[in-house]
């Protein structure tokens, strides 16, 4: 069997203090660019400023790494638009050096 590419995953959680998830994202280092592949945060947070301290966390983390996100909304009421308007403001812009497609990002350094 032949690797082709090896990747560390990369994943925080953010926590009730009673150790209840509020959300979590979950990213993949590609060497050359960090992916993000999952945000998430419960219903009953939305709205509250905890994706963008889970975002916040990647940044901190990873300052000098381009990341990347495919902007993909599901049926939970935010629209594909709005979506990609929050990533915006984060600092994330339309397409990456890695990528061709419809939807991505990524947040140059």
């Amino acid at each position: 069997m032949t690797v082709l590419a090896e990747s560390d995953a990369v994943h925080y959680e953010l926590l009730t203090d009673e150790s209840e998830i509020i959300g979590s994202v979950f990213a993949v280092d590609q060497c050359e660019y960090i992916e993000i592949v999952d945000l998430s945060v419960g219903q009953e947070f939305q709205g509250q400023g905890y994706g963008r301290s889970l975002m916040q966390i990647i940044f901190d983390n990873h300052p000098d790494t381009i990341l990347c996100l495919r902007c993909s909304a599901f049926d939970n009421g935010l629209s594909q638009e709005n979506l990609a308007e929050w990533y915006k403001r984060l600092g994330f812009v339309d397409g990456t050096p890695f990528h061709q497609g419809d939807g991505w990002m990524h947040r140059p350094i």
